[in-house]
């Protein structure tokens, strides 16, 4: 650790000590997986030397050393193992007439790609001599071993609030992401997009991904796969031999990728902890400008750990993947005992995810409700997302009622135009403008149908007209409630609709099937109790894809894996993930000792008579919070 701060970059480790080694094997053993995969593996012939759990203890090294995920990588480093430590794992041997054998790389090879085997559904690998009920039992043995090795990283003292922000990062395949042929498609097309006026030169095209992406015929990242299966063929002949056929061609960020997408269900604070976490600074800001004790607690920190973890093509659907892999974390790894075709009795118990909150970008709140927010809201999860432009402002009617935001509204919201533009501030915008856009989404929420109990099994909701008496938050004409202006203070609807007036005015409530309020939020969107929610969460998940990328923190830097086939790089990726979860539990009971020192401080000062100057309190404070600033509420987004 830097004296500013900043933790440096860890260098290759290719010999550990045996706390390190003791650290690994606690983790292996507490996920169970040796116990579930050993029996399953091929017995007979010569006898394997190898212990599966002595492979497993090589892999999570690897991983703990920042180093390439080679497979000789993992030999090498099995073998620099101190002298206990091999003959305890089995890495050195003696046979009956007392020779000495050392394990060889082809041991190690030969180990692993039998364990591949009872992992990999894949067509292109083992799984091409596989049924189609094979291949299932084979995937759910993958997403079982992530599922337990991720819940045997985490803190055993930290209970989990519920709350994750899902998003994909990108892992590059073994294979070249760009080849000749695919150059020669790109100046073909963009020669095609120029004559056709879609395109002023190559720079252009290259400008837009979705442009890209249709003139190539693959498709762009988010999206559902709707391609041309012989010209994709054809595009991808030339790069077959080289390429992971595992993996998938897309386009992202001008480039074209030959990648996997790492779909990562992250852990994160409620929105008291964020409201906890905001009042804090601008007290401690408060307590400088005053000289005084700082009085506000600041909440105790959320681990960033890895929850679940799926790994998929690049062009597989976002939304399905997501659904299925909170589906797994909320059942428990016991759940998919049946399915992997393994003893639910070897199954570590592990608690499933309790309710909460998932907040997720627009990759994934895009696709169609029935793929995402219908089968999420069944599991009881309660949604957090933005919005895209086109589904701000409003976009349509239904039953009388205004469709703007992803919600329902009063008629009478089209009296206040200003309260449904769709043009919100830049990130650049004053402070000032974002305050008064968090205004009018408070105003705004007033016109929101009220909704009259839970939907039904369904979805099926019941929403009534906001200016009805009970519970009014709007005065109209109509409801014969505009003497609730001065008393409440409600806004007023000047111009009702005209006869004959539609559903929402005259029914006491309306039936609404899901698909109309798919989108829509408990928080208003553009509210500041949804930026507080959104914007000051997700973020996390965004620091964890570069985590685990970051040869600071993680082994899974650019092209460090080379192995071919989902299985095999999925295997490795979940160990670099957990490993990434035992550091991070260890930065967090760090922080979270530093926090209770702090409010021990903090609440200590408040109950003495004398007083404490504020200085006193701000050296338990990170160096960053030292300073005199504007508090986090106080500045632009």
């Amino acid at each position: 650790m830097t004296t500013t701060g900043i933790e440096t970059p860890l260098e290759p480790q290719l010999r550990f000590t045996p706390a390190q080694v003791r650290e690994v094997e606690t983790l292996i053993d507490a996920s169970g997986i040796v116990a579930l995969l050993d029996p399953l593996l091929p017995t007979g012939g010569r006898p394997r030397t190898l212990p599966l759990r002595t492979l497993l203890v090589g892999i999570g090294l690897t991983a703990a050393g920042n180093t390439a995920l080679y497979l000789n990588r993992i030999h090498t480093i099995l073998t620099a193992l101190p002298g206990a430590a091999r003959r305890r794992l089995g890495i050195t041997t003696t046979d009956t007439r007392g020779r000495e054998h050392t394990l060889t790389l082809r041991q190690v090879e030969h180990l692993y790609d039998q364990l591949a085997k009872l992992l990999d559904a894949s067509p292109h690998f083992h799984g091409r001599h596989l049924d189609h009920a094979a291949r299932t039992v084979a995937d759910e043995r993958l997403q079982l071993l992530t599922q337990l090795l991720l819940g045997a990283s985490l803190p055993p003292e930290w209970t989990p609030n519920g709350h994750v922000a899902v998003d994909a990062t990108f892992i590059d395949a073994n294979s070249r992401p760009e080849h000749t042929l695919r150059k020669k498609q790109i100046n073909k097309a963009a020669a095609r997009a120029v004559a056709a006026g879609r395109a002023r030169d190559l720079a252009s095209l290259l400008a837009d991904d979705s442009e890209l992406a249709k003139a190539l015929g693959i498709p762009d990242f988010g999206e559902d796969p709707d391609i041309d299966a012989s010209r994709l063929k054809r595009l991808r002949k030339a790069s077959r031999r080289v390429a992971d056929p595992d993996a998938a061609t897309i386009v992202h960020k001008q480039n074209l990728r030959h990648a996997y997408a790492a779909h990562l269900a992250v852990t994160i604070g409620s929105e008291s902890d964020v409201a906890g976490r905001l009042a804090h600074e601008e007290d401690l800001l408060a307590a400088l400008e005053e000289d005084r004790d700082v009085r506000v607690t600041l909440p105790e920190p959320t681990p960033h750990l890895i929850l679940g973890l799926a790994l998929t093509a690049s062009t597989a659907p976002a939304a399905a993947t997501a659904v299925d892999l909170t589906r797994r974390m909320t059942d428990g790894p016991r759940a998919q005992a049946e399915a992997a075709d393994v003893d639910a009795g070897l199954v570590p118990d592990q608690a499933g995810l309790p309710a909460g909150d998932t907040v997720a970008d627009r990759g994934y709140t895009e696709a169609v409700p029935s793929d995402y927010h219908h089968p999420l809201r069944a599991m009881g999860r309660r949604l957090v997302f933005d919005l895209h432009q086109n589904r701000r402002g409003v976009t349509g009617t239904h039953r009388g009622a205004i469709v703007a935001f992803g919600n329902l509204y009063s008629p009478g919201i089209t009296n206040y135009p200003d309260l449904v533009t769709n043009a919100a501030p830049s990130p650049f915008a004053a402070w000032e403008e974002w305050q008064r856009y968090f205004r009018d989404a408070q105003l705004r929420a007033g016109f929101r149908l009220k909704t009259n109990g839970r939907a039904d099994t369904d979805g099926y909701g019941r929403f009534g007209c906001p200016a009805q008496r009970r519970g009014a938050t709007l005065a109209c004409p109509v409801r014969d409630t505009l003497d609730l202006v001065g008393g409440r203070g409600l806004l007023e609807v000047f111009i009702p609709p005209i006869e004959p007036r539609p559903d929402v005015c005259t029914q006491t409530s309306l039936t609404v099937p899901p698909d109309v309020t798919a989108r829509s939020m408990d928080l208003e969107w553009g509210s500041k109790a949804w930026y507080d929610s959104y914007i000051r969460r997700r973020p996390r998940v965004e620091g964890m894809n570069g985590i685990i990328k970051n040869p600071t923190f993680s082994a899974l830097a650019h092209m460090t894996v080379r192995v071919r086939g989902r299985a095999k790089v999925g295997l490795l990726t979940v160990f670099a993930a957990a490993i990434t979860n035992l550091r991070a539990g260890k930065r967090w009971r760090a922080e979270l000792a530093r926090v209770r020192k702090l409010n021990d401080a903090i609440t200590g000062a408040r109950k003495r008579r004398t007083r404490r100057r504020t200085h006193t309190l701000v050296q338990l404070l990170p160096a960053k919070h030292r300073v005199k600033k504007e508090p986090a509420a106080a500045r632009a987004p």
